[in-house]
């Protein structure tokens, strides 16, 4: 019991850390303005952590009576945590998205902080873009090191994280399944780790549910999704 404790004050101070967290705040903004979506809509969060989005859509003037939530992580003592401070119209499952079947539509979906700690996180993206949203929100991070090593050390053999030559390939993939992606560089922070000092954090916004546009041999044509 008193290791539960622990644990959970310790996910406590990081929920209330990243509290105003950038990417997140600016992915809400999009949403509050998004004309895509209705005035009441679903959203799935993967990788949901301790809750620092849902943390800040309870707090949201508008998005807190607007959004139904979904949080799904593999961390059981991070979704007690989420469970104990989020009540009324916010849910946490234990669901991995790579062995675990999710047979619901969402009107959003959102991964925020996860995808630069796996190296083949293209599987990720593939099943979550596969779940159909009108929106999908992208937040990652990429390392800016100072040595050489360090700049080569994102592979696809070794998890590792990933760094800030790493985007373009990202960028390239999330283009080719929507015309419209809206992309925030919000620039170098530092980094609470000493051994990555500095970190490039950005914002992927795409929607989905618009008709693509492609060059055929007639010319440019609509497909639909």
């Amino acid at each position: 019991l008193e290791f539960r404790r622990v644990l959970f004050r310790s996910l406590d101070d990081a929920v209330e850390r990243q509290g105003d967290h950038p990417a997140k705040a600016l992915a809400l903004d999009w949403l509050e303005r998004e004309p895509a979506l209705p005035e009441q809509f679903s959203l799935l969060d993967i990788g949901c952590g301790p809750g620092v989005l849902a943390g800040m859509i309870q707090r949201h003037p508008t998005l807190r009576g607007r959004i139904a939530y979904t949080g799904i992580d593999q961390s059981e003592s991070a979704l007690q945590r989420c469970r104990a401070a989020y009540q009324g119209n916010f849910r946490f499952e234990k669901i991995n998205l790579q062995t675990d079947r999710l047979d619901e539509r969402f009107d959003v979906v959102t991964i925020n902080e996860v995808v630069e700690h796996l190296p083949h996180y293209r599987d990720v993206l593939d099943l979550a873009l596969a779940l159909k949203p009108r929106i999908f929100v992208l937040s990652t991070f990429g390392i800016i090191p100072g040595l050489r090593r360090d700049r080569i050390r994102w592979n696809q053999q070794h998890q590792s994280y990933m760094n800030s030559y790493s985007f373009d390939r990202l960028h390239e993939y999330l283009r080719a399944r929507s015309h419209q992606v809206w992309v925030a560089d919000l620039g170098t922070q530092e980094f609470e780790r000493y051994w990555f000092p500095r970190k490039a954090l950005l914002v992927f916004y795409l929607r989905l549910e618009e008709k693509k546009i492609i060059w055929t041999g007639a010319g440019w044509a609509a497909t639909g999704e």
